[in-house]
């Protein structure tokens, strides 16, 4: 029987909800509320379905990206086994069993590498996600976890 399911998004957004106490997003998360992607996020999906389709050999339709910086991207990913694999492991824990679950971007035998795009960036910036912690703890026989950010 499986107690809690938990991804990292929804840890990620428990941890703010500490910090900053906004409740409504927090219940929002919990109970899967669609809303409106930002617009930052939404040139990161439009930047990682270039980058795949790079990947693929695939003919991307027109995009808002340097074609360069997308082929630099997608040659440092050439080697991976698989694309947004699903990931999932229930392990026992004090308070029952806990589901972690996830789409790792690209996975390789011995890592993951999760894509990143931002504006700004500065050392460490992505060291709070709980992406890598989880996906440790889902796939323990993986050795490390990176960012690729662009």
């Amino acid at each position: 029987m499986i107690n809690y399911s938990l991804y990292p998004t929804l840890l990620d957004t428990f941890y703010w909800y500490k910090i900053k106490g906004n409740i409504d997003e927090l219940l929002n998360k919990i109970n899967r509320v669609k809303t409106p992607m930002a617009e930052a996020a939404l040139k990161g999906v439009a930047f990682e379905t270039a980058v795949n389709d790079a990947l693929d050999g695939v003919k991307t339709i027109e995009h808002y990206f340097d074609q360069d910086l997308i082929n630099k991207v997608a040659s440092k990913l050439q080697n991976h086994t698989k694309k947004q694999e699903f990931i999932q492991r229930v392990i026992s824990t004090g308070i029952g069993n806990v589901k972690l679950y996830g789409f790792v971007d690209y996975t390789y035998p011995d890592k993951y590498i999760d894509l990143k795009t931002t504006g700004k960036y500065s050392d460490g910036k992505f060291k709070n996600n709980n992406q890598h912690g989880c996906y440790s703890l889902i796939s323990p026989h993986i050795n490390e976890f990176h960012y690729l950010v662009t």
